[in-house]
């Protein structure tokens, strides 16, 4: 996120799959399993809140293929 973006922020799937370098098929696939992101429906809408998907990255971030990262503390 830059300065000029607030966590509260939603943005659609495409804008997520460009923020993440994938396709918005594995979005779509991630929603059907429960394995990315946090996201919001509004009939047919699919929304995604900057905030979740930043805290989503956060929480997957590993330091090697066996342990996942320790906090850093603050």
């Amino acid at each position: 996120m830059n300065a000029n973006q607030s966590p509260d922020d939603l943005i659609d799937e495409a804008e997520l799959a460009s923020w993440l370098k994938c396709k918005p098929a594995a979005l779509r696939k991630w929603r059907l399993l429960g394995k990315g992101p946090q996201f919001k429906k509004a009939g047919h809408l699919v929304r995604y809140r900057r905030g979740d998907v930043q805290a989503w990255l956060d929480a997957s971030t590993y330091t090697s293929t066996t342990c996942r990262a320790e906090p850093v503390a603050a």
